[in-house]
């Protein structure tokens, strides 16, 4: 068993993976425990003993013998994945539930981790730890500057239109527009991403993460549903900007394709968990609206942006650095 399940888990989809790791505890589990009852009765196996007597308060509610449910089903998969796999297959398994979305299981993963250390002290990661950085202390002067900093700001981000918001970023490099992007947190601004979504210079890793960040996706459902119908001024002109965004994108309309973004990590995630990533509602090739072609989703660079703007749900600024020496 120990072979195929380290085949699995370095081999399969994390999907198929965490599925395979769950179907062996629902398969072993039983027998385990009634090794466990007899190591524990006649001083055997101390592992099983210890397996046994971690689970036999949970074991009676456990009566269908082809699955585990709940949350006590869930501390029994990960009783006996902390008693019976190897640290490294155990730790495979933990990273599995925690990035598929299986909370109970991950927590009860945690929680069996720290009864079964006891007994196998090489389950814990030796994570070595980090000398805690010293504060480092402002002075009067700098507090002081960093306060005048605050106060200053090249244009607001909300409250545009479509024209002073050209007006406002016409000079922007692409680097600068992918901070602008990232730095939007979701706020109230139409007019600045329509805007964003017509600039000769926008990578097209900006345009996907303006797509994700603001929720294309989300929208789909009520596409399908006619629910979108009832859309605000505001979400009418969030739509004509994806609408820009998705017809450049599709169209190769876009000079480079540098700039990290959310959308690609997403896909990912839609392959690697979806159960069936083609047809999956949440792919950006299977949305009502927007859809987006195998040329526009191909991958960017992934590179960071590198640009002397910062923006965090605030005005746009120089960075502290930079202003400080423009204002030196």
């Amino acid at each position: 068993m120990i072979p195929f399940l380290l085949r699995i888990a370095t081999r399969a989809r994390p999907r198929k993976a965490l599925r395979t790791f769950i179907g062996a505890a629902v398969t072993h589990w039983r027998s385990d425990y009634e090794k466990g009852r007899l190591a524990a009765e006649r001083g055997g196996d101390p592992l099983l003993a210890a397996f046994y007597t971690a689970v036999r308060d949970y074991a009676p509610t456990e009566t269908d013998p082809a699955r585990l449910s709940g949350p006590h089903g869930s501390k029994i998969i990960a009783l006996w994945a902390a008693y019976r796999l190897p640290p490294d297959l155990f730790h495979r398994f933990n990273a599995l539930a925690g990035r598929g979305g299986q909370s109970i299981l991950f927590s009860a993963m945690l929680m069996a981790e720290d009864e079964a250390a006891v007994l196998r002290p090489s389950l814990p990661r030796q994570v070595p730890k980090r000398p805690r950085p010293r504060p480092r202390l402002q002075s009067v002067e700098t507090l002081a500057a960093r306060e005048a900093w605050a106060a200053t700001g090249l244009f607001p981000i909300s409250g545009h239109d479509r024209q002073s918001a050209l007006a406002a970023i016409e000079p922007l490099s692409a680097d600068d527009l992918h901070v602008i992007a990232c730095g939007l947190g979701g706020m109230d601004c139409a007019g600045l991403i329509e805007a964003m979504a017509d600039h000769p210079r926008l990578d097209r890793g900006t345009a996907l993460e303006l797509l994700f960040s603001y929720g294309a996706s989300g929208y789909q459902s009520g596409f399908r549903d006619g629910s979108a119908d009832t859309a605000d001024a505001d979400e009418l002109t969030l739509f004509r900007a994806f609408d820009r965004l998705a017809e450049r994108a599709n169209a190769g309309d876009f000079r480079t394709a540098r700039l990290a973004n959310r959308l690609h990590d997403d896909i990912r995630r839609i392959d690697n968990w979806s159960e069936n990533p083609e047809t999956d509602p949440a792919h950006p090739r299977n949305w009502v609206r927007w859809t987006l072609t195998p040329r526009a989703l191909k991958p960017t660079a992934g590179e960071r942006p590198r640009s002397d703007l910062e923006c965090s749900q605030g005005p746009v600024r120089y960075r502290f650095e930079v202003w400080q020496k423009k204002s030196a």
